[in-house]
């Protein structure tokens, strides 16, 4: 499960998950 927080880069978890994913 991605819970969305917001971390040290100002983005979401989901999002960083998502440009991992799509790099």
């Amino acid at each position: 499960m991605v819970t969305e927080r917001i971390d040290g880069t100002g983005n979401t978890t989901r999002e960083k998950f998502n440009n991992v994913f799509t790099s």
